[in-house]
């Protein structure tokens, strides 16, 4: 029961904080759950000076971290990946301080952009790096969980199939949920996001209806453009697979609509053409 408090009395004084940042919008990388709710059930509960230090640095780097995520919008909303790396460039070099307390995240924000450049070495290089640094760190759980599931996506994106290494990262998941020192409140959403790669590796087992079904129910749920181009392009390859061309054409359309400069919307052009020209 006390436990329990803890974690409550943690998510709440981390609610404040992102109501007090202003920080209502999805930010994929920096200023994430990561820092705000475990550090502060960990730190806030059971190292007073390190909850202090961070409370001040969040304070003190309010409007630089309402600029971050601003930022991360690009990202999000209007999937520019390369705006987004350069942005990021600049805006760590205005802000230091940032940079220095929050590179782990940084650098997954990075990779992410990167991944969605279809420069999936690169991306993967930098997760890979990163694993070791919160793998089994308390504090860095979240991280620890984004990092496995991010390089997990990554062997399985078009183009950079690897099933035997997306299994590798799949099993580390598995292991941090099982994990005692895993929160309860975080294992019940870390379970459920399993299911979108459970899909995914059925897919590429030749087993459509799983990744169907979750992609189409993922639509329905308020998305960001990066994730509705995303599941778009999903369910492109999913009836792409079934053979019916005229849903494949529907949802390559939408992925064009949505994508930008993301990496598979480029993909879902060449697809398009394709059709255009049988």
């Amino acid at each position: 029961m006390k436990l329990y408090l803890i974690f409550f009395a943690g998510m709440l004084f981390a609610l404040a904080i992102i109501t007090m940042l202003g920080l209502t919008e999805q930010a994929t990388w920096i200023i994430a759950a990561t820092m705000l709710s475990t550090f502060v059930i960990y730190y806030g509960f059971f190292d007073k000076e390190k909850s202090i230090s961070l409370l001040i640095f969040l304070v003190k780097n309010r409007k630089p971290l309402q600029q971050a995520n601003e930022l991360a919008q690009i990202l999000d909303n209007e999937n520019d990946p390369d705006r987004f790396l350069a942005e990021l460039s600049d805006f760590l070099e205005q802000h230091p301080q940032i940079k220095t307390k929050l590179s782990k995240e940084t650098n997954s924000g990075k990779a992410t952009a990167l991944l969605n450049l279809g420069q999936f070495e690169q991306a993967v290089q930098i997760w890979e790096n990163l694993l070791p640094e919160v793998a089994g760190k308390s504090t860095f759980i979240m991280l620890e969980y984004n990092t496995n599931y991010s390089l997990t996506v990554a062997y399985l994106e078009h183009g950079n199939i690897n099933i035997e290494k997306a299994q590798q990262y799949y099993e580390n998941l598995q292991t941090l949920i099982a994990r005692k020192s895993t929160p309860r409140h975080l294992k019940s959403s870390m379970e459920e996001s399993l299911a979108v790669l459970q899909a995914r590796f059925a897919f590429e087992n030749g087993d459509i209806q799983p990744m169907q079904a979750i992609y189409e129910k993922l639509l329905q749920d308020k998305c960001t453009a990066r994730e509705t181009a995303d599941f778009n392009f999903r369910l492109a390859m999913v009836y792409e697979k079934l053979g019916n061309t005229a849903q494949q054409r529907y949802y390559l359309h939408e992925v064009i609509r949505n994508g930008n400069k993301l990496y598979f919307a480029k993909i879902a052009q060449e697809k398009l053409d394709e059709l255009d020209c049988a």
